[in-house]
């Protein structure tokens, strides 16, 4: 099977921005367990292409999450995802709904 060319995919920058945001660097993380997900490089690209989710309209606050993952669900198949945009807080109320599990 051919890989599909996903630069050729990737929508132009927005005129006079100057700035655009790499969805590879996109943070993924289990909903469940807060574990990393990690994937091959692509991927991100890949399902917002078949998702019809335009890469432009993302940016470092954004982040995926998944309904499970291998390591909590390791009987499933796939998984769900979810994009999630993270509001803009205050330090200090950021700092009280601090989690040790380290929870986006």
């Amino acid at each position: 099977m051919n890989k599909p060319d996903l630069e050729q995919k990737k929508p132009p920058a927005p005129a006079g921005t100057g700035k655009t945001y790499d969805p590879e660097l996109l943070y993924v993380e289990c909903r469940f367990c807060g574990r990393p997900i990690l994937w091959a490089p692509g991927r991100t690209t890949h399902l917002l292409v078949q998702s019809d989710i335009n890469p432009l309209t993302l940016d470092e606050h954004c982040l995926i999450l998944s309904e499970g993952c291998r390591e909590c669900m390791p009987e499933s198949e796939g998984f769900h995802m979810s994009i999630v945009r993270l509001a803009k807080a205050p330090l200090a109320a950021m700092l009280m709904l601090r989690s040790p599990a380290g929870h986006a």
